[in-house]
């Protein structure tokens, strides 16, 4: 396996340290969400404003986003995720002091600049440090940090606000993300750059991978494979496009929405940690479920429920025992699509190609642009139709997606790797 620049890699001291940057990254980014009702009463910004504050943010990550998937295949991740979170900490320092909206539009897009390292470089450590077989509970189980940190996020945000006012929650934030760093730098320890893929030892191939063929158990690519390290397949694009778009519409406008259906500041977010507890609840599962249910199976169901929940919530967000009800089921489905997603792409880059940093940048970025789309939609929509035509619109593409998986299932690749159930 590759030399990750981590002392002990050959423990699960990566998954923890990915997962606690996960945490702090996710966190940190949807405080600025959780504080959306606060904002928009505070600084007088209408929904189209906060919609550029979404939807500018993202696009700083699709932008940088493959960088740092480039990235990842040379450097090590213990500077990588360092930089990423010392810039998370200056755009809260920034977020404490803003008096207008052009300092939280600058806050927000150093915030979202510093977030870009985090997904591509924590897929790719995960991806290379991890067999096939262990693979789709090790995206799971960090991915499920990223979701727990939200939560925390949500559940916090507005008692912290209300106690100690706008910067309270902010300064408590960039503290706790310094303490990281610190952190990140010692338990990684003090390593230089990350061994080229050509140097690394050969991959240890099962009794699955042996029955590919000669070709496969040396490591020679044929022309297949060549062909496919070329580019993604328009699968990995809809589904990153559309899953992305639908989570940025639940976790930035879920709470305004139910603020404005006259649910009150701390109780709309309290209904928001639902979908979040929830999502942790589908990423720590999605390996358990995609070993007894065919992954693609998995997804299709995941993307359908979903959609159906994103109707519903539309529709009826003032019922405070169907939105409930909702947000738990749309949580639990749609955060099981990031970790399936992720391990179907590694089973299709396959190992020890070079190629895991830079396709999970790809990937990442697809799902960024979706929610940048959908974050602007919102935005411009709201004025005219109420926040509810987004998530009528996440409603469509969801169960539209269904088809498109079904048919990636009939059409991919004969990949052999024990991670396809």
């Amino acid at each position: 396996m590759v030399d990750l620049g981590i002392r002990h890699a050959a423990s699960n001291r990566p998954l923890y340290v990915v997962s606690l940057n996960h945490f702090i990254n996710d966190g940190s980014t949807y405080l600025i969400a959780s504080l959306f009702p606060a904002m928009e009463l505070a600084f007088g910004l209408d929904i189209f404003q906060i919609g550029l504050l979404v939807g500018a943010g993202y696009i700083i990550n699709v932008v940088f986003q493959p960088l740092t998937g480039r990235l990842a295949q040379v450097h090590s991740p213990r500077i990588l995720f360092a930089a990423g979170i010392s810039l998370i900490a200056t755009s809260m320092l920034l977020f404490a002091e803003a008096n207008s909206f052009l300092v939280l539009l600058a806050s927000a897009l150093i915030l979202r600049l510093g977030s870009s390292f985090y997904h591509p470089i924590g897929a790719s450590v995960i991806s290379r440090a991890y067999m096939v077989e262990k693979l789709d509970f090790a995206m799971g189980f960090q991915s499920a940090f990223g979701n727990l940190g939200v939560v925390v996020a949500f559940l916090t945000s507005a008692p912290v606000y209300l106690a100690l006012g706008w910067k309270g929650p902010f300064l408590i934030y960039a503290a706790v993300e310094g303490v990281t760093v610190v952190v990140t730098l010692l338990a990684l320890g003090i390593q230089g750059r990350v061994q080229p893929d050509s140097a690394q030892q050969p991959y240890r191939l099962t009794a699955g991978h042996l029955r590919a063929g000669a070709a496969a158990e040396r490591h020679i690519p044929d022309r297949s494979q060549k062909k496919k390290l070329q580019g993604l397949p328009v699968f990995f694009v809809v589904v990153s496009l559309v899953s992305g778009g639908a989570n940025a519409v639940f976790s930035n406008f879920g709470n305004l929405l139910l603020f404005h259906d006259g649910y009150t500041f701390t109780l709309s977010n309290e209904m928001m940690t639902l979908w979040f507890c929830s999502a942790f609840a589908g990423a720590i599962l999605s390996g358990f479920l995609a070993r007894r249910i065919q992954r693609l199976n998995l997804l299709s169901i995941s993307f359908l429920l979903a959609g159906i929940g994103s109707l519903v919530f539309a529709l009826e967000s003032g019922l405070v025992l169907v939105s409930v009800l909702v947000l738990i089921s749309t949580g639990f489905m749609l955060s099981i699509t990031y970790p399936a997603t992720y391990s179907e792409l590694a089973d299709y880059v396959g190992p020890g190609k070079g190629k895991e940093g830079t396709s999970y940048g790809f990937l990442f970025s697809s799902q960024i642009t979706g929610s940048a789309v959908l974050g602007f939609v919102a935005g411009y929509l709201a004025g005219g139709y109420g926040l509810s035509a987004a998530f009528l619109i996440s409603a469509l593409l969801l169960i539209c997606s269904v088809p498109c998986i079904m048919l990636w299932k009939g059409v991919k690749p004969g990949i052999p790797a024990q991670g396809l159930a």
